[in-house]
Order: C-alpha cells, then sequence, then structure tokens
C-alpha cells in the first residue's frame, strides 16, 4: 500500500472533528475533545522527537 510505501508510522490516538457540520467555536472547552486532540499531539510530538534523534544517531538508508 502506499501508507506503508511512505515508511509512515501510525499512531495509536486519533481525534476526528466535524467541522463541516458544527464549527468548533459552538463548542468552547469541549475537555473531551480537547483530551483527545491533546493525547495525540503529545504522542505526535514524542515520534517527532524519537525519530529525530534516532536518525541523528543511525540515519535511515531505504
Amino acid at each position: 500500500s502506499v501508507f506503508t510505501e511512505l515508511h509512515t508510522v501510525t499512531l495509536r490516538n486519533g481525534v476526528a472533528l466535524d467541522i463541516l457540520q458544527q464549527p468548533l467555536e459552538e463548542h468552547p472547552g469541549d475537555t473531551g475533545r480537547d483530551r483527545s486532540v491533546g493525547l495525540m499531539l503529545d504522542q505526535l510530538g514524542w515520534w517527532g522527537w524519537a525519530l529525530r534523534e534516532a536518525r541523528a544517531v543511525r540515519p535511515y538508508v531505504s
């Protein structure tokens, strides 16, 4: 598949935002959504840091 061919890394946490039906401004302070977004971004940040450090030590060769 294209996804594996691009050597991508999957994330366990994901967030679906339905911005076409309900703009985010209609639900300010939605703690469930905010928490989900925070978890996903924390995990994405961790992977970015980990992969940057790993590539500095041992560059990936395809």
